[in-house]
């Protein structure tokens, strides 16, 4: 069956759906300027099919189908291949489905395709992988323990009813697999549910649709039709009234005391035309005036919401509220409730207002109409995933119900308001110290909660329910007759107002395109170089839209913020305090399609807006006055919520993964200018509201300011409005040798750094380990791009090596890490099993075996992986957004190479053109691998080590030192924090004294030094202005 699909008018690819013999549906898509194909396969089966005795078989089988097939053995086939041509590969599992994607270079997508096609044709499941795959999701799984989020869900779960298949674990782990017969299990599996009228495939390619088409029924007609029916998960239902109508008080991981409401409904998967539930969703979650979060903060109770909806099993949807709670609100978390259900029985007592809905239906229309394009990879994953919801009658609306809605279904909204009762309510409340808030009588009541299966567990003097899987720890009980009454009669509060939303009037008007014309530049124009801005605009018409984005990043000195711990404190509080001073007209802006956000990059501050260019000057100009009378004076309240907010924020890093820590322990102990976080919390502990009325008077006073234009907008008027900025903000001139340095320390040859750090969190398994070796500076363009080729040839091979063969952790890779212009590349592996001194060891023993594969370079090889760079660079820049990226990235790194990709394509052609020059490559190559990873090498190694892993990592420590090749040096993360100097200047510290040079090496900002130099080359442009902007 073929049918045609809704596309936006400002989409120009082809599409195509068909059905094939076997019932497999495909929609295939023909985009002529990609040049990366695209596939997906999402197979309606998940987790609510796994066993109760076996949780995680279908994650499991998801692994597994990675592991080989009956036509393509070899174990890690189908990823090598994916990789050696240019192209990226996943895959996950829900309750509900379990998907599959990847993309490649065109050239390749047929093969990539066969391979694919294995996957539901003829898995191997050969026994060696079905070991380490099992401790793969294990790994995968314990990665997970100490996410909140992971957490809540899981906990969500297992309160569910347990005869409903909703009370699942989905990852599974070793305990759940390590089985007798799990191979048979596997195969059972496989043979029963992938069956091909469950499937749905999308492709994406710029091949011929006649072509594809063939290509899809030639290979996946093979995949059996097994004539399958997904049983019906409604009865029993996952949440009776038995399991509604309840509290809990959950212990969180981090430190973030937040209150979550969840409403159970009937499914509304199928509404996609009306979607009911976005009504609800949209005013709860409102951040405008009259808005229940603007309520909360006036009443110091919370500084955030999120609303949001979900629908699970074609049995139910959610509704959920979540509120981050002050310690006021935390302190008073009943008021809070009773403040919630104060808006939401004043949603219920009118009708839906038709206006409101027209807003945002209005905003996903312009979107529509405006549509640009994504990345093939995400798209595809996307499109697969929503073609189960349609019949093959409505699977043309598969992408516009994304953005239209077919009217306002007052009715619908209405009974779906009906639902916000307090009986088919869950309320959580969330916190690390709920010890500390329940007097002895509540903790007694609440231990004596109803038994679901959990274990128990003794803490904070509270004998808490223990979730069997993630060990969450939680209290339960009814919802209290007090509670209650505060639900469903709330008081009136006298002095906030909850009302509809005001009528939103920034919507634009005028939605037309300037024309194009032939003296259109493809590289932007300096309108303005002076004391005060340097300015560019880039008049970008060809994604016909009338966009416009603009960047405003402002270089100061003022209040030392990126020199000095106090300025660093100032300016993140400051952007705190900013973003909620404007949350109110920035929240109905962004609702009309105009963004302002306001932060910092590096070593500015990045104004940045977005939005229709009918209405973006006015915005720019509201925006800038408004930030411009800031009265500093009357935010105190905000002040001390955000401080609040602030200290959190940077006590809880301690949580995140280890391996995220190190990759920013990474930024502040190689990059100067950057501040440890204990000194950071010291420090802000100490800031008082007097002091920041003090630096926000004397912040942004002087500046030197880099403007940059893009879209729907002339030199003209990108130079009217520049100019306007200035006159409004009024800095005063700075110049360029009074902006601070960020310069990266050159770590000395032959010589391997250990930073040597322990997780605070003694709750996590995990350690880490980040090993950094650094090339030096980019000398020439070739240096980067075969740094570039080096890790992408490397990505693979480190994945199956040390994560596949060697078991070593789930999150196994090596990436670039480049900072402006010093090269370099970095491995990371986060492990349950291994101490980081371990990790290191395999890692070396990897680059060995990585040397060998160097040497033994083919011709064939080679040319391999230029093609996939070439591939990479080949993209065409979809979107606005992109093409604002890299202009943006050139001038922000003074070095103003427009034509960037195009030289590297021609270099990268020119490398593989004729044997010499391929030749030539692969010396260049290799003496790039040498350099980086072989000769007079420069490591740093970061360690984060968990409590259960210290005993072996003291162990590999000393035979580590023993046995090394060249010279270690160690020192701890509190020692070198202790001191708030470099670690290259940590000469005092023990371990270190012969070890490391008296003075520090840094690489000059070449950034810096770069813009000063072509200021000078410009001086002959100060005064002159091209013709048009001079009649401005």
């Amino acid at each position: 069956m073929e049918a045609q699909i809704t596309k936006s008018p400002n989409d120009d690819r082809e599409y195509r759906y068909i059905t094939l013999e076997n019932e497999l549906e495909c929609i295939i898509v023909k985009d002529n300027d990609t040049k990366k194909s695209a596939a997906c396969m999402d197979i309606h089966i998940g987790a609510a099919l796994d066993p109760k005795e076996t949780q995680g078989l279908a994650h499991f089988l998801e692994h597994m189908l990675f592991m080989g097939t009956e036509k393509y053995p070899e174990e890690n086939a189908y990823s090598k291949f994916i990789s050696e041509n240019g192209g990226n590969e996943n895959a996950f599992t829900t309750l509900e489905d379990t998907n599959f994607h990847f993309d490649i270079a065109n050239e390749s997508f047929e093969k990539a395709l066969d391979m694919f096609a294995q996957f539901f044709i003829c898995p191997l499941f050969s026994q060696n992988s079905v070991e380490k795959e099992m401790k793969a999701v294990d790994s995968e799984f314990r990665n997970a323990l100490q996410s909140d989020a992971d957490r809540y869900f899981q906990l969500y779960q297992h309160e569910s009813n347990p005869d409903n298949v909703f009370n699942r674990f989905i990852n599974g782990s070793i305990e759940t697999l390590k089985k007798e017969g799990i191979v048979s299990e596997l195969k059972e599996f496989h043979a029963k549910w992938y069956s091909s009228n469950l499937m749905k495939l999308c492709i994406y390619s710029n091949k011929d649709l006649d072509d594809m088409e063939t290509i899809v029924r030639d290979l996946f007609s093979q995949v059996e039709n097994k004539n399958i029916e997904v049983p019906s998960f409604s009865d029993p239902p996952a949440f009776t009234p038995e399991h509604l109508g309840k509290f809990y008080r959950v212990k969180s991981v981090c430190d973030e005391n937040e209150l979550g409401m969840s409403f159970n409904y009937p499914w509304y998967g199928h509404d996609y035309y009306y979607e009911v539930m976005h009504y609800a969703s949209h005013i709860l979650g409102h951040e405008g005036a009259n808005s229940l979060l603007s309520a909360l903060i006036q009443k110091d109770l919370a500084t955030d919401i999120s609303v949001s909806y979900d629908h699970f099993l074609e049995s139910f949807s959610y509704l959920d509220i979540n509120i981050v709670l002050t310690e006021n609100g935390f302190d008073h978390y009943e008021d809070v409730i009773e403040l919630v259900w104060a808006k939401i029985n004043a949603l219920k007592q009118e009708l839906p207002k038709e206006y409101i809905f027209n807003e945002y239906h209005n905003n996903c229309r312009l979107a529509w109409q405006f549509y640009e394009k994504n990345d093939a990879y995400s798209f595809v994953t996307n499109i697969a995933e929503r073609m189960h919801k349609f019949t093959s009658e409505n699977m043309k609306d598969v992408q516009s119900t994304l953005y239209l809605y077919q009217g306002f279904n007052q009715r619908g909204i209405s009974k779906m308001l009906e639902g916000l009762l307090p009986q088919n309510c869950v309320v959580n409340l969330y916190s690390q110290n709920h010890g500390k808030k329940l007097s002895k009588d509540e903790k007694d009541e609440t231990s004596e909660g109803e038994d679901s299966g959990s274990d128990s567990d003794s803490d904070d003097g509270i004998e808490y329910l223990k979730e069997p899987w993630y060990g969450v720890k939680y209290l339960k009980e009814d919802l209290s007759p007090e509670l209650l009454e505060k639900m469903t009669n709330p008081r009136i509060f006298e002095d906030i107002k909850l009302a509809d939303p005001c009528t939103n009037v920034l919507f634009p008007d005028d939605l037309s395109v300037v024309p194009s014309s032939e003296t259109d530049s493809t590289t932007p124009n300096l309108i303005v170089n002076n004391k005060n801005m340097e300015a560019w605009n880039l008049k970008c018409t060809k994604y016909n839209i009338p966009t416009v984005i603009i960047t405003d990043n402002i270089y100061t000195s003022d209040c030392n913020f990126v020199t000095s711990v106090e300025g660093m404190v100032f300016s993140q509080i400051w952007i705190k305090v900013i973003k909620e001073y404007f949350r109110e007209y920035s929240y109905m802006a962004e609702q009309a399609g105009l963004i302002f956000s306001i932060g910092f990059d590096e070593d500015s501050l990045e104004i940045f807006f977005k939005g229709y260019s009918d209405r973006i000057e006015e915005f720019i100009y509201t925006c800038m006055n408004k930030l411009k009378s800031f009265d500093v004076s009357k935010s105190e309240r905000i002040f001390l919520q955000k401080k609040e907010a602030w200290l959190k924020d940077k006590r809880n890093l301690a949580y995140d993964d280890p391996s995220e820590q190190l990759e920013l322990m990474m930024n502040r102990v190689m990059i100067s200018n950057n501040f440890n976080t204990q000194h950071q919390i010291s420090v802000g502990e100490e800031f008082t509201f007097e002091r920041f009325v003090i630096l926000t008077s004397q912040f942004l006073q002087n500046g030197k300011h880099l403007w940059f234009s893009i879209g729907n907008i002339l030199n003209c008027d990108a130079l009217r409005i520049s100019q306007k900025i200035l006159e409004i903000l009024d800095t005063k001139p700075m110049s360029l040798e009074e902006i601070p340095p960020h310069n990266l320390f050159n770590l000395q040859e032959n010589k391997e750094v250990h930073m040597l750090c322990d997780c605070e969190n003694s709750d996590e398994e995990n350690s880490a380990v980040m090993c950094y070796f650094q090339y030096g500076i980019k000398e020439t363009d070739i240096d980067y791009l075969m740094n570039c080729m080096m890790l992408h040839m490397l990505e693979e091979p480190t994945y199956d090596y040390l994560r596949t063969k060697e078991q070593l952790g789930y999150l196994v890779y090596c990436k670039q890490w480049n900072y402006r212009s010093i090269l370099g590349g970095a491995f990371v592996i986060q492990s349950s099993k291994q101490p980081p001194e371990y990790l290191i060891k395999q890692i070396l023993k990897f680059i060995d075996t990585a040397k060998q594969l160097c040497e033994s370079l083919s011709d064939e090889d080679f040319t391999k992986a230029v093609t996939a760079l070439l591939s990479d660079r080949k993209q065409p820049e979809i979107n606005l957004a992109t093409v604002k990226y890299r202009v943006h990235s050139e001038i922000c790194s003074h070095q103003y190479k427009f034509n960037r990709i195009q030289d590297e394509i021609a270099m990268l052609e020119d490398m593989i053109k004729d044997e010499e020059k391929i030749r030539n490559g692969k010396d260049m190559l290799k003496n790039h691998f040498y350099k980086t990873f072989i000769d007079n090498v420069k490591i740093l190694n970061l360690e984060m080590t968990s409590d259960n892993l210290k005993e072996k990592q003291e162990e590999n420590y000393k035979s580590n030192n023993e046995t090394s090749r060249i010279p270690r040096a160690s020192i701890t993360l509190a020692d070198h924090e202790a001191s708030s100097v470099p670690l290259i200047e940590q000469t005092g510290t023990s371990n270190l004294e012969s070890e490391i040079e008296n003075e520090p090496k840094r690489y000059t900002d070449l950034m810096l030094e770069r813009w000063k130099q072509w200021c000078k080359d410009q001086e002959a442009l100060l005064e002159s202005i091209d013709s048009e902007m001079e009649g401005c």
